[in-house]
Order: C-alpha cells, then sequence, then structure tokens
C-alpha cells in the first residue's frame, strides 16, 4: 500500500488545510507584508509609523473575514512589521523569512486544531 494516511495513501484534507495555514499563508501574506511595508517606507519616516499602517491595512482586512478577527490580529501584524524592518538590515531574505516564521508560529495552535 502506498504511503499517506490510512484512507489508502490519500491525505486528508484537514493535513492540506494545515499545511496551507502553517506553510502557504506565511509565506503568501508575508511576501504582501513585504510589499505594504515598501510602500508605507515612502509615506512615514518612522518604523513604528509604517508598522501602524501596515498593522491597520492587514487588520481591515482580515476583519473582513470576520470583524472581531480584525481586532485580534492587529498586534501581530504590527509585532510582524516591525520584525521585518528590525531584521531588513541584514538582509531582506533572512527579514522575510524571520517574519514567516513569528506568522508559523502564530499560526501553529489553529493548525493543530484543525488537525484534531
Amino acid at each position: 500500500m502506498a504511503s499517506g494516511s490510512s484512507r489508502g495513501g490519500h491525505v486528508s484534507n484537514g493535513v492540506i488545510a494545515a499545511f496551507c495555514t502553517l506553510v502557504l499563508v506565511p509565506l503568501i501574506e508575508t511576501a504582501l507584508l513585504v510589499l505594504t511595508i515598501s510602500l508605507f517606507s515612502r509615506v512615514f519616516r518612522s518604523s513604528h509609523g509604517v508598522a501602524v499602517a501596515s498593522a491597520v491595512v492587514w487588520a481591515v482586512l482580515h476583519s473582513l473575514a470576520w470583524p472581531p478577527w480584525g481586532i485580534i490580529i492587529a498586534w501581530v501584524f504590527y509585532v510582524m512589521s516591525r520584525a521585518y524592518v528590525a531584521w531588513r538590515p541584514l538582509g531582506s531574505a533572512r527579514a522575510f523569512f524571520v517574519v514567516v516564521f513569528i506568522h508559523a508560529a502564530h499560526n501553529l495552535i489553529p493548525a493543530l486544531a484543525i488537525l484534531a
């Protein structure tokens, strides 16, 4: 029998959703976050202003799915924005992956809940 789950080798929807939550979403949203930070860096001089503006945009976008989610997620995106700006002088790729890992760590509990 082929390797995989006990369903004849097919990967369950939960495993796919958990993978997306832990890997794909952090990669995609971090790429978009970097773009957002790049745009706001042209408007705001302080890293605090850039991070606040970025967090507000991401909070609004997440609130479109469920309004309280915007409030819940605002702080996380502020922290990720500050992390990117802080790590960027050491290299854009390094800063990108630091934020990807922060995002994945934040998504770990929901991913485990998906698998439960």
